[in-house]
């Protein structure tokens, strides 16, 4: 990366990699995310739903992390869906909290199945 980006931009790429394993994604800045999670699945969801909360369940299955609500129940019991990469826990609801400083959310399910989940207004 060094050698065709330079040394800046290896060096951020390095961080955003070690914040991205440690669980630190709020350390991310959106152009970092972006980054990142370039080649990933992305979805988008009203804003306005995440002021009163969203179920994750019910996030899960409408960005298409999980293909139906069932799965998502599922997952969620076996505690396979994380935010933001902390575990989801029982009835959680998604909010405005749950929203990264660079505007965005990140699903995942399992060990490897990242979404970036954008806010449209």
């Amino acid at each position: 990366t060094a050698i065709v980006h330079g040394a800046d931009q290896a060096e951020k790429m390095q961080k955003g990699a070690e914040a991205l394993f440690a669980g630190r994604l709020d350390e991310l800045d959106s152009e970092l995310i972006q980054q990142v999670f370039a080649e990933g699945p992305t979805a988008e969801i009203d804003s306005k739903s995440l002021k009163d909360g969203i179920s994750i369940i019910d996030l899960a299955a409408d960005t298409g992390l999980v293909p139906s609500k069932g799965e998502a129940r599922r997952k969620l019991k076996a505690g396979a869906i994380y935010i933001n990469d902390k575990r989801v826990e029982g009835d959680q609801t998604a909010t405005e909290a749950d929203v990264l400083p660079s505007g965005v959310i990140i699903l995942r399910m399992g060990k490897k199945k990242y979404l970036v989940v954008k806010l449209k207004n």
